[in-house]
């Protein structure tokens, strides 16, 4: 136990949770703490046990967290993704699972849209193209939502499509050339007439 202590203690002192290794972490996680044990090596061990919900590498798909929100502010950005006008490949989707302080934020966008059922039994294959010109869009408006988020209540987002990791606030530009090389936004009215089938 008095071992335990001092490795809590260590923490505190500017060790970070990077120098143990996860076993390790687990180990301190479930084992039960001293009372002796000050208040500051404990709530850094609380953190250090509470990991935001992890993301999937999907490159048709943008997927976003911010992790200790105060429980108001999720509550408001799940409103607000929830009211979202869906877009061209389906709506936006946010989670707001229990935090040690207040809550994660998670959530996903799909980009691509590759082929729908406009009717039970026949299905129409979107032209690849006008789908990355969509995707392009889709990830503009996605960004500029969590940016907007940011401002209003100061969430931080990690960003993930694929292989890619960005941060908002920060710049997200590898991204968006990943998606959004040489195309032309303006497109999309005309393209959007050209499905008028799709789900919605």
């Amino acid at each position: 136990m008095l071992q335990r202590a001092a490795r809590l203690a260590s923490v505190a002192q500017g060790v970070t949770a990077n120098a143990y290794t996860q076993t390790q972490l687990n180990a301190l996680c479930s084992s039960g703490v001293p009372d002796r044990v000050r208040a500051t090596p404990l709530l850094v061990l609380l953190l250090a046990c509470d990991p935001p919900p992890a993301m999937r590498s999907d490159p048709e798909e943008l997927w976003f967290r911010s992790h200790h929100v105060s429980s108001a502010t999720a509550r408001q950005v799940v409103q607000e993704a929830a009211e979202h006008e869906s877009t061209w490949a389906g709506p936006l989707y946010v989670l707001s699972p229990p935090a040690f302080r207040g809550k994660h934020l998670i959530g996903h966008q799909r980009l691509f849209l590759r082929e729908y059922e406009p009717a039970p039994g026949r299905f129409r294959t979107v032209d690849a193209a006008d789908d990355r010109i969509m995707a392009c869009a889709t990830l503009h408006r996605a960004l500029e939502l969590l940016s907007d988020w940011n401002r209003r209540f100061g969430t931080a987002w990690d960003v993930q499509l694929g292989p890619l990791h960005e941060r908002v606030p920060g710049r997200v530009g590898s991204i968006d050339r990943n998606a959004c090389r040489d195309l032309e936004p303006s497109e999309t009215a005309a393209i959007d007439r050209r499905y008028p089938d799709r789900p919605r």
